[in-house]
């Protein structure tokens, strides 16, 4: 009856987070993945990648020296069929945190499917990088040359280029020049090297596949394509930043996520057709549009597909920032990792 109950709200934490992370930047991914699940009240389980699970394990021993008590955070290494499938089909996870490629996710989701676990996906793809005709050059240059080759091209932040057509040679001449003034291939830990080399054999054996792949299909090779032998240091897994034009936009290369040095071209000649080029990759991560037109600068990045749009930047960001996503990827963490539960009290 009206009056014989008080209610109220809370978001509760969901218990053991299984947080299963790829091997590009594996401490920041781990801090990812621990600290919001913490935030929220609950427990982690990280699983790091297999081919880089140092950095991820020596952050959980921080953890634990710094105070934190046992069982809080915890890590178990192993390969993704293994130790990940394990992980999503133990009863005691409640929730599944996974940042990787599609074909993985999906995966994920079939292994946790048969107990209908929680499962949060942050998937790789192709960034679109936008320069239309009004754009700064050189600034528009400098930020997509940042983009496609920091981190190898390894980050998930490496964009498939679409550029005006009547800027397309000024702004790829531009490109070429700025990969010959600033590329220096070496080790990774010297402060000079400005590009390492990748991985592992399966990245690079990827990165080639792609490029030839792309090649057969039309795609105009402008710069790199190739490996490099870089003296005194042992590595086979220099790959040189490469540029390819005339991308196809349904190609694969244009399509999933190249963890290597490789910017895919793509001219455009409307603002509809360099939004639909731009959603082909589906709901993504990020985008940047560089455009002198402050209407056009908002009015493109509210149709992009995209849970972060830079304008005349890129890879800018702030703490205190939201950073939701679309569909599957990238949902509001603390959102998603709680779950809303109703209180009701009686007062008689």
């Amino acid at each position: 009856m009206p009056g014989e109950f008080v209610s109220y709200a809370v978001r509760a934490a969901y218990g053991v987070v299984a947080g299963i992370i790829p091997w590009k930047c594996p401490p920041l991914q781990a801090a990812w993945k621990i600290a919001p699940a913490l935030a929220a009240g609950n427990t982690v389980v990280l699983k790091p990648a297999e081919q880089a699970p140092l950095s991820a394990l020596a952050l959980v021993r921080l953890a634990h020296q710094a105070g934190l008590p046992p069982g809080v955070v915890n890590a178990v290494p192993g390969r993704g069929d293994v130790a990940g499938a394990a992980l999503c089909r133990h009863p005691d996870v409640a929730v599944i945190s996974f940042t990787g490629s599609a074909p993985a996710g999906a995966a994920i989701r079939r292994a946790a499917a048969g107990r209908a676990a929680p499962v949060l996906l942050e998937l790789g793809g192709t960034p679109p990088a936008i320069v239309f005709e009004d754009a700064g050059v050189h600034e528009a240059v400098a930020a997509v040359h940042a983009a496609a080759f920091t981190g190898q091209g390894e980050v998930a932040a490496a964009p498939w280029l679409l550029v005006h057509r009547s800027l397309h040679d000024e702004v790829l001449t531009g490109l070429v020049g700025q990969v010959g003034d600033v590329t220096v291939l070496g080790d990774p830990v010297d402060p000079t090297t400005t590009l390492g080399p990748l991985a592992d054999e399966e990245h690079l054996r990827l990165v080639r596949d792609y490029v030839g792949r792309a090649r057969r299909g039309g795609a105009q090779l402008v710069t790199g394509g190739t490996t490099r032998k870089v003296g005194g240091l042992p590595s086979d897994l220099f790959f040189e930043p490469t540029i390819l034009d005339g991308v196809a936009a349904d190609s694969g290369i244009a399509q999933e996520e190249v963890p290597g040095p490789v910017l895919c071209v793509t001219p455009f000649s409307s603002e509809n057709e360099a939004v639909t080029l731009a959603n082909s990759v589906g709901p993504g991560a990020t985008a940047s549009v560089h455009t002198r037109d402050v209407g056009r600068a908002h009015r493109v990045a509210g149709r992009l597909t995209a849970r972060n749009v830079w304008i005349n930047a890129w890879r800018r960001a702030g703490s205190a920032s939201p950073y939701g996503g679309y569909d599957l990827s990238g949902p509001e963490l603390i959102d998603a990792l709680t779950r809303e539960q109703s209180v009701w009290v009686s007062t008689r």
